[in-house]
């Protein structure tokens, strides 16, 4: 567990992973040069399994990160942050699937999110439930997972290099995550066991927008690679429904249909899918090219037929029943003119 300048949760981070049912661990705490209370709240804990180490200068996310990985004893290292709470069944149920396989690197889990003053939302974080291959799907188009809710085995991370610290604004995690999954498989657990803290002081909250810049650009490398050219940072805002300023065109919109079945194509040919993993792939591709269409609608772009166009003329037919485009538009245009109705009335 890294520590910076966490006074305000930090107890309850602690006192979540030492009330667990699995009981045979350390609790590495690493501070990272806080200025705060930290240090004094952590030394209020009496209990043998804690080992505590400080740095004498802040070094940052990822460095601390990587000490803690090399002075861990621990065949699995679980992450924990100093603001999250973890349900006191995490680690019994992280482990029981890890012994399951050698083949497994990482299990992380489902999330619940609370705010500040500690208020649970309803909904997981995930909506979807991600299995066996369908994961390295996802992780072309994102982080479909919650860095502190991960276990992973200690000497393959290692193997790996640890954490990357070329990366100013935290996305060392992806490119780690990216990396294991060429080695290992990662699962991800439907089940919710921990409690994801959001507030204005989580450090992807703080710089935002240069993270997503520079995960734009990590994201543009790995898609390189994968299909052989380096595509839109448009297309991949686009397609991951992050954040942008720039204009929706006809070009962007095209390029990222191209973007999704080059990757598709690539991501089917390199894999045998069973047929779930399959269904779960082209489910999700289809909901990104339903996502562009709708985004073409709204921007008022009339230009969208053509790429209603351009998606029936390259998409596989497969995909054309998942995306279901004559009930898709229905239903969407339906809702559409019923707000447009109801905001004129209001």
């Amino acid at each position: 567990m890294p520590v910076f300048n966490g006074e305000k949760y930090i107890e309850e981070a602690i006192e979540s992973i030492l009330k667990q049912t699995f009981t045979d661990f350390e609790l590495l705490i690493i501070d990272d040069n806080s200025t705060d209370k930290s240090m004094e709240i952590i030394s209020t804990f009496k209990d043998k399994r804690l080992r505590i180490k400080k740095n004498h200068q802040n070094k940052g996310l990822a460095k601390t990160l990587n000490f803690g990985l090399n002075v861990a004893r621990g065949k699995y290292i679980a992450r924990m942050d100093q603001d999250d709470i973890s349900y006191s069944s995490r680690l019994e149920k992280q482990v029981e699937v890890m012994d399951r396989s050698s083949e497994f690197g990482l299990v992380s889990t489902n999330c619940y999110q609370i705010n500040s003053k500690g208020d649970l939302q309803k909904n997981t974080i995930l909506k979807n439930v991600i299995k066996g291959k369908e994961v390295e799907w996802y992780l072309l188009w994102g982080n479909p997972i919650v860095h502190p809710s991960v276990m992973f085995r200690t000497e393959l991370i290692k193997s790996l290099n640890g954490y990357p610290e070329t990366f100013k604004f935290h996305v060392e995690d992806y490119v780690l995550w990216n990396r294991l999954i060429g080695e290992k498989s990662i699962v991800i657990l439907d089940e919710p066991l921990l409690l994801l803290r959001k507030h204005n002081f989580n450090a992807t909250e703080v710089d935002s927008e240069t993270h997503i810049q520079e995960l734009v650009m990590v994201m543009q490398q790995l898609l390189d690679k994968r299909v052989g050219y380096e595509p839109l940072q448009e297309s991949i805002h686009l397609i991951g429904k992050l954040p942008n300023k720039d204009q929706l065109t006809f070009f962007i919109s095209k390029s990222s249909v191209k973007l999704l079945i080059d990757s598709y194509r690539h991501f089917v040919f390199k894999h045998s899918l069973d047929e779930y993993e399959l269904k779960g792939v082209e489910f999700d591709l289809a909901g990104k090219l339903a996502q562009i269409i709708k985004a073409n609608i709204l921007e008022g772009n009339t230009q969208f037929i053509l790429i209603l166009i351009y998606i029936l003329f390259l998409v596989p037919n497969r995909i054309l029943k998942e995306l279901n485009l004559r009930s898709f538009l229905y239903n969407f245009f339906q809702r559409f003119w019923m707000v447009r109705v109801y905001k004129a009335i209001v």
